[in-house]
């Protein structure tokens, strides 16, 4: 099935949950970038999700099964003074 990763279209296996797409989205967010990302485990600490405008926690990510052209938004904490 197919979602919506921060404006573009990719591939997810059908019934998956947000949890189970989370390397497909890391593979996709480190294409995006120019500058080679940390581990998964590492881009996972500072990131937050939202499906459909509703954030999910990442203790839910595992619960949380994504709809076809479902829309999930990926944010990036970034420090800074």
């Amino acid at each position: 099935m197919q979602i919506w990763i921060n404006h573009t279209l990719i591939d997810v296996p059908s019934n998956c949950t947000l949890e189970q797409a989370m390397p497909t989205v890391f593979k996709h967010q480190q294409s995006q970038t120019k500058n080679a990302m940390k581990t998964e485990q590492a881009w996972r600490e500072g990131v937050a999700v939202a499906v459909n405008n509703t954030v999910i926690p990442k203790v839910k990510w595992a619960k949380h099964l994504l709809e076809p052209h479902a829309k999930v938004h990926v944010f990036h904490a970034i420090a800074g003074g």
